[in-house]
């Protein structure tokens, strides 16, 4: 019990960049293969490289010059960036969509909203409430 209250320490200090998150994996995997092997061939690796490619796909998108100037011009339009994340949610994801509106506008409460109501629409756009 003890293992699992020092991994969730480990993990939220890795979130909040105190700990290298390469070294968070590694722990994970390690303690992972001695103690629950058998999960990893449970483990849904489709859906696994789904987000992969969502978040590659994003990353590209949004170095994109046109791409990062036209987002920073559209989303300071009032209520553009709640109405985008519920938009952008049905085509690649909420929790995608969200890192790529979040890069180019402070309003972090349209864009939670945005995406907590945009999670509720296609089958595309509820992939992490499926997880």
């Amino acid at each position: 019990m003890y293992i699992y209250l020092i991994l969730f320490l480990i993990i939220t200090d890795s979130v909040f960049n105190l700990i290298n998150y390469i070294y968070t994996f590694a722990a994970m995997l390690v303690l992972v293969l001695i103690l629950h092997r058998h999960l990893i061939k449970e483990v849904d690796y489709f859906l696994l490289a789904t987000f992969v490619g969502f978040f590659v796909f994003i990353g590209n998108i949004s170095n994109i010059e046109l791409v990062q100037a036209q987002l920073r011009i559209f989303l300071k339009i009032p209520h553009m960036p709640y109405i985008s994340s519920i938009v952008l949610s049905q085509v690649i994801s909420n929790v995608p969509c969200s890192i790529l509106v979040s890069c180019f506008t402070n309003n972090w409460k349209e864009v939670l909203l945005g995406v907590n109501v945009g999670g509720m629409g296609t089958i595309i756009a509820s992939l992490a409430s499926l997880i």
